[in-house]
Formats: C-alpha cells, sequence, structure tokens
C-alpha cells in the first residue's frame, strides 16, 4: 500500500472515478456481508479475530476509496487517493501489529502449558 502511494507521488495519474465508484461499491457490499458473518464470533479465538479484523479493514479500504473517488473529482486532484492510502496503510499496519502481539501472547502461554 505504501509502495502505491509512492509511485503515485512520482507519477501524478488522476483514476477514472466511475470505475473506483464501481468497484468499491461491490467491494464494500461483499465487505459488509463478510463483516456480518464474522462479527459474532471476532472474539472466539485469534484466528477468527484476525479474520474479521482483516475484513474489518477492508470495509474501511472500501469506504476510503469511495471517498477518494468523490473527493477526486470534485477536487479534480490525485491528493484524496493519495491521503486516503496512508490512512489505510496505517489501519492495516495497526491490525497487524495487534494480531502478531496477540499471536505472541497466545505463543507463549501455549509453550508455558506444556
Amino acid at each position: 500500500m505504501l509502495a502505491e502511494v509512492v509511485v503515485k507521488l512520482r507519477h501524478p495519474v488522476v483514476r477514472g472515478v466511475e470505475a473506483m465508484e464501481i468497484v468499491g461499491a461491490i467491494a464494500l457490499a461483499a465487505s459488509l456481508a463478510c463483516v456480518s458473518l464474522l462479527y459474532g464470533y471476532r472474539s472466539d479465538n485469534l484466528n477468527v479475530r484476525s479474520t474479521w479484523l482483516c475484513s474489518r479493514n477492508d470495509v474501511i479500504a472500501n469506504l476510503g476509496v469511495l471517498a477518494a473517488a468523490g473527493a477526486g473529482s470534485m477536487l479534480a486532484s490525485r491528493w484524496p487517493d493519495i491521503v486516503v492510502g496512508v490512512v489505510i496503510a496505517g489501519v492495516f499496519l495497526r491490525s497487524a501489529a495487534a494480531v502478531l502481539i496477540d499471536g505472541s501472547r497466545a505463543f507463549r502461554l501455549a509453550g508455558s502449558t506444556r
């Protein structure tokens, strides 16, 4: 994600708004379906929590894509897309760190019970 932001900074191109909106809306619907299926089970175990976080992040990313498409169209600028890309990368990194911390904690606990 961050590499794509760097590419966009070096090669300024305003994306096709219509395609971003269509793909973003379809992806949002799919992501919302996944989140709704996983929501009740998100605390069951680390694997389900990780899957739920990824699906939740996809919803956030899809909303960001739609917001970037709208703002990019209104402003005729590539900056909304770049800003949303940085925010999405931050959300993904934060979730990944949380899962890694929880996973290492579970691994240590499993090792101490043997």
